[in-house]
């Protein structure tokens, strides 16, 4: 399916320093030192521990899982998938309880170059959403499209349309949702594609990414690097006042322990974590990360928020003004227009910041204004009795994915790129 790797790791600190990825401030050398230090004087993991703790994508996808929009719980199993979300057009006479919709390959009008900066390999793997027999006019499609170039050095290219098509003033077949919204009522205005790299805490425990299974017990040195090279190509908006797009990175945690031992009795499990890689338009700059409850996944907690310049932490704030720090960016920040070639970007969540995290999703679902009141037996509730134990950790899903919100479908709002390597690494190694 994917490759997990133990020979090349290009995400530690002592790598990004040699690269030049990394340009501390005075004030920052003495730390980057110190865990420099810590890290190389610890003892190196065995290769079947190195294996563990890496997930990593770099062109190659050697089993395609569930393709389609408004998907199934079929893109819950192990796999590689790619998700539509978004609404037919109406006059396709689609009915709303569609699920698993169909997709066609033959998107002859789509230049996938240009629209994403992947060039074609070939039709089996570029897909776009199509009205199928279930609807009453059959053979609709796009403008929405992915594709995979799906050999070493490939990549994964999404290219997002919404508003009237790029030839004519006549809508495409797939749009953003109405005001009523999915089918859990909500994300209203709004359209998105997913790529995703899926686990499921069921497997072998060898083919596990524990992201914070690193070679310490220092919980401010343990920490995930979630690290990707990507490419926007296009990003364009005819009204910012109403429409907003967004290219992100996405990664899911989940506690093993608790999901496995009462989904009913924790209620949560998870926690998703996005970066923003680009985001503009309507209310797009956030000084700080957000919490808030998805809805559309079952009320998971999930945090999105932007990456700094290298070196910066990020801040989510609770309800009396208390800000806890986040994560930590080491490459590229948040862009806001398309840029030239492959960016890197590159986000670290130690474990006192995933902690963090955890307590604020608490207080978020529970409307307690300070998260510095929560109890571990509040944090147990949720998220079960090992919430603090690093192991019990796992990667659910890692991915990428381009959103739009766009509530005046009379303006075209788009967005195309691409990522070609999707890395999860727990450090220090």
């Amino acid at each position: 399916m994917y490759k997990r790797i133990a020979s090349q790791y290009l995400g530690s600190q002592d790598a990004k320093l040699k690269s030049g990825l990394l340009m501390p401030s005075k004030s920052k050398l003495v730390l980057i030192c110190a865990v420099l230090a810590h890290s190389l004087a610890a003892p190196m993991a065995n290769a079947e521990e190195k294996l563990r703790n890496i997930f990593s994508y770099k062109g190659e996808v050697n089993q395609i899982g569930k393709v389609g929009w408004e998907p199934t719980e079929e893109i819950e199993q192990e796999g590689f998938h790619i998700s539509f979300f978004g609404a037919p057009d109406s006059a396709a006479g689609c009915p709303k309880t569609v699920r698993s919709g169909a997709v066609t390959s033959n998107i002859f009008w789509a230049n996938l170059e240009e629209d994403t900066g992947l060039g074609l390999i070939d039709w089996d793997h570029q897909w776009s959403p199509m009205s199928d027999a279930k609807c009453k006019m059959q053979g609709w499609q796009g403008y929405a499209h992915a594709h995979l170039k799906n050999v070493p050095g490939g990549g994964i290219g999404l290219y997002t349309h919404t508003g009237p098509k790029p030839t004519d003033s006549s809508l495409a077949f797939f749009q953003p949702y109405t005001s009523a919204g999915d089918r859990n009522g909500v994300n209203a205005g709004v359209e998105g594609a997913f790529a995703t790299f899926r686990n499921t805490p069921y497997m072998a425990d060898s083919k596990l990414t524990r992201p914070f299974g690193g070679n310490s017990q220092d919980n401010d040195l343990t920490r995930v690097a979630i690290r990707t090279y990507q490419n926007l190509t296009k990003f364009v908006m005819e009204d910012p006042s109403s429409q907003q797009i967004r290219q992100q990175t996405v990664v899911t945690l989940l506690n093993k322990r608790c999901i496995l031992e009462s989904r009913e009795k924790f209620k949560k499990c998870h926690m998703q974590i996005l970066f923003m890689n680009a985001i503009a338009g309507q209310s797009a700059k956030q000084t700080y990360a957000q919490i808030f409850s998805d809805k559309a996944q079952g009320d998971i907690p999930a945090i999105y928020g932007d990456l700094g310049a290298p070196g910066q932490t990020t801040y989510a704030k609770d309800g009396v003004g208390n800000v806890f720090p986040v994560w930590t960016s080491w490459a590229a920040e948040t862009q806001s227009q398309v840029w030239s070639g492959q960016k890197w970007f590159q986000g670290e969540v130690s474990f006192n910041q995933f902690l963090n995290m955890l307590k604020l999703a608490t207080a978020n679902t529970k409307k307690i204004a300070n998260a510095n009141s929560i109890t571990a037996g509040q944090l147990n509730e949720y998220f079960g009795p090992a919430y603090d134990d690093k192991e019990q950790w796992i990667l659910l899903d890692a991915g990428f994915a381009q959103e739009i919100y766009n509530v005046n479908l009379e303006r075209r709002a788009y967005v195309g790129g691409n990522l070609t390597e999707l890395s999860v690494i727990a450090l220090p190694y």
